[in-house]
């Protein structure tokens, strides 16, 4: 997986799948072209009338609202991920919630390894100044709760620059700006995940430099499909 960890003993045919979840500005692209290791586009497939699996041409970056949460998003030189994308939580509707949650569902359960859901992104941009608005459905997205859902903070950078940049406007000690990001994301990210325990979690920054790598949300995603042992981890094995 490109990473210090990896998932053992995966059968060779088998790929690792991901829905990846997030508003339209949530860097979820960048996010996948940096664990792919690719400044390419991904290439987009769908399932045709007669179960066959065609190619849909266009561009997963710029048509948001012709994908269907079923599309498979794969990279042409990276055969490793399919990953599947859900545009529409952004509009807060029911009936959407209820449509990933299906498909959460059935994928989860899916028989034949290479059609079952491993792992979900949920992306958290950090620009947000309502940061409540992305978080309102984490907890609701594993209605069986079993696939591993990780908490994805993307444009963390940025967080910590609006941070700095007031502190600076308050005139104060810029020498307490770690303490004010811990405390900020602490109250208005982490508080409104579920738990305890809190979720898996990880905090990215500086997606959008192409020598930028996702080592942290990779290992984040094979520990936590570890810790759950279960039939959807793939290679992992319940022990007593």
């Amino acid at each position: 997986m490109g990473a210090q960890q990896s998932l053992p003993r995966v059968p060779h045919d088998i790929k690792f799948r991901v829905l990846v979840i997030g508003r339209a500005n949530a860097g979820m692209t960048s996010i996948l072209q940096r664990v792919c290791d690719t400044m390419e586009s991904p290439e987009v497939y769908r399932r045709g009338r007669r179960g066959k699996r065609e190619r849909v041409r266009l561009d997963p970056s710029m048509e948001r609202g012709m994908h269907d949460i079923e599309d498979e998003l794969v990279f042409a030189d990276h055969n490793g991920y399919i990953f599947h994308d859900s545009r529409g939580l952004e509009s807060g509707s029911e009936v959407e919630l209820e449509i990933v949650q299906e498909f959460v569902r059935r994928r989860s359960r899916a028989r034949q390894l290479k059609d079952r859901l491993h792992a979900i992104w949920y992306c958290i941009p950090m620009d947000n100044v309502r940061p409540g608005l992305d978080l309102k459905y984490f907890d609701d997205i594993c209605p069986d709760k079993n696939v591993p859902v990780i908490a994805v903070f993307t444009k963390y950078d940025q967080f910590r620059r609006n941070i700095g940049i007031k502190l600076e406007d308050q005139q104060r000690d810029p020498s307490l700006l770690d303490a004010e990001v811990e405390s900020v994301f602490n109250e208005h990210y982490m508080a409104g995940l579920p738990g305890p325990p809190s979720p898996p979690f990880v905090r990215l920054e500086r997606m959008h430099k192409p020598e930028q790598q996702c080592n942290g949300l990779i290992n984040i995603t094979v520990n936590a499909l570890w810790r759950r042992r279960c039939p959807n981890a793939v290679g992992c094995t319940k022990r007593s």
